[in-house]
C-alpha cells in the first residue's frame, strides 16, 4: 500500500468505523497516535500471541508506523464488500435444520466447514477451523456446532 491509497468509507457503517477507532487506540499502546512496531511487539507480548508474526508485512515499505487514516484504509479495504448482518444471517439460516430455524447456535460444523472449503475458505483443515474459531464452537454429545447467533452479535 502506498500512503496515497484510500478506500470508499461510505460502505462502512459508523459503528464499524467506531470499532476500528477503538481497536486502533487499543493497539497504540504508547498513545502517540501511530501504531508502530514497538506497539505491535508489546501487543504480541501482552496478548501472548505467536512471536512468529511478521512485522514486515504489517507496515508500508520504508515505514515504521501506521496512522489512523492508514489503519482505517487497510481495514476498510479488508471489509469492503463484506456481507452485512442480514446477508450473513440468511446464509447461516441455510445451514439450520428446517425444524430448528429459530436457533442459529446449532449449525453443524461439518456441514458449514464443507461449504466453506468449497468456497475457498482460508483454513483447509477442520481441526484448525475448530481451534481458530473455538469461541464460536459448542460441543454437545460429541457433535460440534457453530454458534451463529454469537457470531452475528459482532455485526450489529
Amino acid at each position: 500500500m502506498h500512503r496515497s491509497e484510500s478506500t470508499n468509507f461510505n460502505s462502512l457503517s459508523p459503528e464499524l468505523i467506531h470499532s476500528f477507532k477503538q481497536l486502533f487506540k487499543f493497539i497504540d499502546i504508547d498513545n502517540d497516535n501511530n501504531i508502530n512496531k514497538e506497539d505491535i511487539k508489546k501487543l504480541i507480548k501482552v496478548m501472548n500471541l505467536s512471536e512468529s508474526i511478521d512485522l514486515k508485512t504489517m507496515f508500508i515499505e520504508d515505514s515504521d508506523s501506521i496512522t489512523y487514516p492508514e489503519f482505517l484504509t487497510i481495514l476498510g479495504n479488508v471489509f469492503q464488500g463484506f456481507p452485512g448482518y442480514n446477508d450473513l444471517r440468511d446464509a447461516l439460516l441455510a445451514f439450520c435444520q428446517e425444524d430448528k430455524k429459530e436457533s442459529l447456535n446449532k449449525i453443524d460444523t461439518d456441514d458449514l466447514f464443507h461449504y466453506l472449503l468449497k468456497s475457498g475458505f482460508y483454513i483447509s483443515k477442520k481441526e484448525d477451523f475448530l481451534s481458530q474459531w473455538k469461541h464460536y464452537i459448542d460441543v454437545e454429545h460429541g457433535i460440534s456446532y457453530f454458534k451463529g447467533s454469537e457470531f452475528l452479535e459482532n455485526f450489529q
